[in-house]
């Protein structure tokens, strides 16, 4: 009788221990850590490495981009290679109405999922230099691209790595410009113009279209395209909220190359249409020639521009601690973490992903171990988040239902224990007595 009851409260400690397990859902080798108790997380897809971007369609399939390919995972687990693209190095991917859309270099394609046809839609896209990884984002039948510049302030130097190879390579304007003509490299080399070519006073800078910094908007019924807003230094991040306001992480100036800028921050910014953000004299609202921006032996950055578009370009909604801290951005618009539109971001320096609400507060959400952040998204019902380790995370939010439902369970295989310990228990003591 007595090692009847033992064996039937292990066996019942066992059942309990292994829902605890199922419950908490704490896969091995992980390396996602997540700070908010009201996330639930699971790890989606693995051997995604070197992967560049992700999207995924109303029906559950995703779509993988990778430098040269996009491969499909089918929602029944299938998956192959759906595009073979070369010298293209994807960026970008997106979907929308049984279309994928997806930038690499100096293009921006469209892929037909129904008639397999896989066509151009914009050209000659200035990515070349710095920062030459286009994003896109579609919104209501307008599809966004961004476009970075091709150096760090204006002004192409030997800080550019690419510049033995491509010496022909300036940040070209979306809209004309007109300079003050300072040069440097012992008054060898201007702005906007290529390295070891002089500007002078009042020389006026063409426009280009598509131009450097950037955003592009693209008309997906008619084909029209158009600069949407300029002066965006170098894009890291790029989302929609339920509104259809436009958001961005934008990186700022660093302390290098010919003309350096010490003391500027990244930031989150509005993007509005035919707005001018400031670069490359002005950072986070502020002129370029502000004491945030002055070094250690207390000198300036001069102004390279005659004209300025707007005196007063935009402030930045948040500014990271450092520069060359933040990447990526995605709003939760569903609602599907917390509040409704709260922005998520990367911050590098600190390998995780902090969640930003429309009251300034800002939380600690995920942390990364021994990888980094690729890319993150919100669907109508969870987050996605890929790995540079190749793993893919879903998370969605923990609710009353969930836990009840797993209560329910509980008491339900509780209540099976039980009835199961009475059926061995009892015909083996009326057998004794």
């Amino acid at each position: 009788m007595k090692k009847i009851v033992k064996y039937s409260i292990i066996f019942l400690c066992i059942v309990l221990l292994t829902l605890v397990v199922k419950i908490k859902c704490i896969p091995n080798n992980t390396d996602i850590i997540v700070h908010d108790k009201n996330i639930h997380w699971d790890i989606v897809q693995k051997g995604l490495t070197g992967a560049s971007d992700f999207t995924e369609d109303e029906k559950g399939n995703l779509y993988i981009a990778y430098n040269n390919r996009i491969d499909i995972i089918s929602n029944n687990g299938s998956s192959y290679t759906l595009i073979k693209v070369h010298n293209i190095n994807i960026s970008s991917i997106e979907y929308y109405k049984n279309k994928l859309y997806y930038c690499g270099n100096t293009r921006l394609y469209c892929y037909d999922l129904n008639n397999k046809n896989n066509s151009e839609l914009l050209g000659s896209i200035p990515n070349y230099g710095d920062y030459n990884k286009s994003i896109i984002k579609i919104y209501k039948d307008i599809l966004f691209l961004s476009i970075g510049s091709v150096t760090n302030s204006g002004v192409v130097g030997e800080d550019n790595r690419w510049l033995r190879d491509y010496s022909f390579y300036y940040d070209l304007s979306p809209k004309e410009l007109v300079l003050k003509g300072i040069n440097f490299n012992n008054n060898k080399t201007g702005a906007f113009v290529p390295y070891n070519s002089k500007s002078v006073q009042g020389q006026v800078i063409p426009s280009h279209f598509p131009g450097n910094s950037s955003l592009v908007s693209y008309n997906l019924k008619n084909g029209e395209a158009e600069t949407y807003a300029w002066g965006i230094r170098n894009f890291q991040g790029l989302d929609i909220d339920s509104s259809g306001k436009i958001f961005s992480v934008v990186t700022g100036m660093e302390d290098r190359g010919l003309r350096p800028v010490k003391g500027d921050n990244d930031y989150i910014y509005e993007i509005k249409k035919d707005i001018w953000y400031g670069f490359p004299d002005f950072s986070g609202g502020d002129p370029i020639t502000s004491p945030k921006f002055k070094d250690d032996n207390g000198k300036g950055v001069p102004f390279i521009l005659a004209i300025h578009p707007s005196s007063n370009p935009p402030a930045p909604l948040y500014q990271s601690a450092g520069v060359s801290a933040l990447k990526g951005l995605c709003i939760d618009r569903f609602n599907v973490l917390g509040d409704k539109d709260s922005k998520y971001l990367y911050d590098k320096n600190g390998n995780k992903i902090i969640s930003l609400n429309k009251r300034g507060a800002v939380n600690d959400k995920i942390s990364l171990h021994g990888s980094q952040l690729v890319n993150m998204k919100f669907t109508k019902d969870k987050m996605m988040v890929l790995s540079s380790s190749g793993v893919m995370y879903k998370l969605t939010r923990i609710n009353s239902a969930s836990l009840y439902n797993n209560i329910n369970i509980i008491i339900f295989i509780l209540i099976i224990s039980i009835l199961g310990i009475l059926l061995i228990v009892i015909p083996k003591k009326n057998k004794n007595n």
